[in-house]
């Protein structure tokens, strides 16, 4: 069960890219629309959990404090990632992305969890790391020194903050303390709610007038005809809505996958899947040409996720 379960979870975060994806081809025209986003992807979430947890919620100090923790660190990171995708190449921080999520994780179980350090999960693990390297080797950088200076130094907090992501929900789940898993979720999804709000009224606060005349000036560049607000904002709810379902779902079955399944085994075999599993949507629902190179990472990642399962 818990196997179909971290696969299913692949599967809802391939669905969350390409819907993320969508949000960005769709609505985004300047940052502030990438500041609500994460408002609105929250609010959602909490709401869908109340429903699926019946309109109830229990507390306790140490699941809202982990939850909130949870929540710090996943607000932090999109920030962080709003920030990035300015100054730097998206493979990249994607690239570092993962591998802090696939890493840190696994590394932990093996050390503190005492976890079995099988063979064919370790060359598994080395094999996904290559592919993440390799994706993005030798491709020029065409920033500033300074630009990119910056952009590592963000790149590697993000590396931290996407592995303490995983390692707080997995220290959470097997503990005695832990709260149920869609109440911890709620817990979760509510301050991100708060964090983000309050982040974004801050950016609008600060660079409202900016942004209005960004948004004018773009629209007047690209000949566009005024859209119906309430259209657009109906428009973004359902993508924001979507994404929720994919990503609430997602982070759902790795919550109860990793109650039993080890941290060395799990975030790898995720991380893995889920590569493989965005690639084929995005050339399946976006016609992005997969290349031979492209191709053979895939066969290659394919292979070492498959050796997680030994």
């Amino acid at each position: 069960m818990e196997y179909a379960m971290i696969i299913a979870a692949a599967v809802a975060i391939a669905g969350q890219f390409s819907w993320n994806k969508v949000y960005e081809k769709r609505i985004v025209r300047d940052t502030s629309h990438l500041f609500v986003f994460p408002v609105i992807v929250a609010a959602v979430s909490v709401f869908l959990f109340l429903v699926l947890n019946l309109f109830a919620l229990r507390i306790t100090a140490y699941g809202v404090s982990m939850a909130a923790c949870s929540a710090v660190i996943s607000v932090v990171s999109a920030i962080l990632g709003i920030l990035i995708v300015r100054i730097g190449r998206v493979s990249v921080y994607t690239t570092f992305m993962m591998l802090g999520g696939m890493l840190l994780p696994y590394l932990y179980g093996i050390i503190f969890l005492k976890e079995e350090l099988s063979a064919f999960r370790m060359v598994g693990l080395g094999i996904l790391i290559f592919i993440l390297v390799f994706s993005v080797w030798g491709k020029a950088e065409q920033k500033k020194h300074d630009d990119r200076v910056i952009f590592y130094i963000l790149c590697i907090l993000v590396f931290f903050l996407n592995g303490s992501l995983g390692i707080v929900s997995k220290v959470h789940q097997i503990s005695p303390q832990a709260l149920p898993t869609c109440d911890f979720l709620i817990w979760n999804y509510f301050f991100q709610f708060i964090l983000s709000s309050v982040l974004f009224i801050l950016y609008r606060c600060i660079f409202a007038k900016r942004v209005e005349k960004n948004v004018k000036e773009e629209g007047i560049r690209q000949g566009e005809k005024p859209a119906s607000k309430l259209k657009s904002y109906l428009l973004a709810f359902l993508i924001a809505t979507m994404y929720a379902l994919f990503s609430g779902g997602g982070f759902l079955l790795q919550l109860l996958a990793a109650i039993k399944l080890p941290a060395s085994m799990q975030y790898p075999f995720v991380t893995g899947g889920s590569i493989v599993l965005t690639t084929l949507a995005a050339a399946l629902f976006f016609k992005e040409k997969i290349t031979i190179k492209g191709w053979f990472i895939l066969l290659l990642t394919l292979s070492g996720t498959v050796l997680f399962v030994f």
